[in-house]
Parts: C-alpha cells; structure tokens; sequence
C-alpha cells in the first residue's frame, strides 16, 4: 500500500490534494491493520461473517473519519450499517465494470450488458447513500477546522493503538485494560 500510495503520488503530485485518494488509501491501511484485529472480537458477539464484514466497515470508516470530519463537519450515524449493506453489492459491480471495461475494445456493443448492470448496483449504493442521509438524526456536529480533524485523528490513533495493543499484549491484563478502555 505504502509503495503503491507513493508512485502514485509521484506519477501525479495533483492526487495529495484530493479527498478520494486519501480517503482510499486510508481505508485499505484501516482494513489491512485493523480489521484481522477487530473481526475476532466482534465474532464473540456476531455470527462470524457479519464480524468479518462490521469489522472491514468500521476500520475503514475509523481510520477514515479525520478526513471525513474535515470535508463535512460532521459523521453519519448510519454510515456503518448502510455500509454494511452496501458491501455484498461492491463486488458485482467491480467484476461487471472490468468486464464491461476488457470488452469496450473488442466488442463495444457487447460491453454495454455489463456496464448496464454495474450501473443498476451503483445506482443502488447511491440511493441506499441518499436513504441513509436522509434519516433522523443522519449527521452529528463535529468541532469545525484543525481542532475537529485533530480531535478526530487523536481518536481514530487512539482507538488502533488500542486495538493493536489488546492484540498484541502478552501480559492477560494489558490486553483486559485495552479492552476496557475501547
């Protein structure tokens, strides 16, 4: 990821300045370092695969949120469960888009079904996006400027550092404090 994010950056200086590429590059360092922790921990209390799959959303949005609080000013609620329901959909259309991208050069007018499909999936996650911003209480405040993006980031530093720790930890009542204090 680290060698990946750093030729990009070299190819194009442009990509520091947008808020996709880090939000990208800093949910892939979330679900990389985070989620082989958390998933574990959330199977003592859910059935393993929603684990597996509340423990990628919430490291990616974790990681995510200093950015995210930066950009808004605020975090969604509901953005973990809508998350949740979103993901099965991310690979239909990953694998419909590919297709549909290999076929635009040599057959054109084959590639249309699977763009057209990728589009209905996409169109889900965009209308499942607009339901969930649209709910009661959809966005809290966050402090504005540097200190909400600070306080954000010492939170998000916090809470790896603590799992990491409880993961880590040899000693039963490190990994009990760490625990405790998540």
């Amino acid at each position: 990821l680290c060698t990946t994010g750093t030729v990009l950056l070299l190819l194009d200086r442009q990509l520091a300045s947008q808020p996709a590429f880090a939000l990208s590059v800093l949910a892939t360092a979330g679900i990389i370092t985070l989620s082989p922790v958390l998933s574990p921990a959330l199977g003592r209390v859910l059935p393993a695969p929603l684990a597996q799959a509340t423990a990628i959303c919430l490291a990616a949005q974790l990681i995510c949120l200093p950015v995210v609080v930066g950009l808004n000013a605020g975090f969604s609620l509901y953005a973990l469960p809508a998350n949740l329901l979103a993901a099965p959909l991310l690979p239909l259309i990953t694998v419909l888009g590919l297709v549909a991208l290999v076929l635009c050069s040599a057959a054109p007018w084959l590639a249309f079904l699977p763009a057209w499909l990728a589009a209905w999936g996409a169109q889900a996650i965009g209308q499942l996006a607009h339901l969930a911003s649209a709910l009661p209480g959809a966005t809290r405040p966050w402090p504005q400027g540097s200190a909400g993006t600070v306080l954000a980031a010492g939170i998000a530093a916090a809470f790896a550092v603590l799992v990491l720790a409880a993961r880590m930890a040899e000693h039963q009542q490190v990994r009990r404090l760490a625990a405790g204090l998540l």
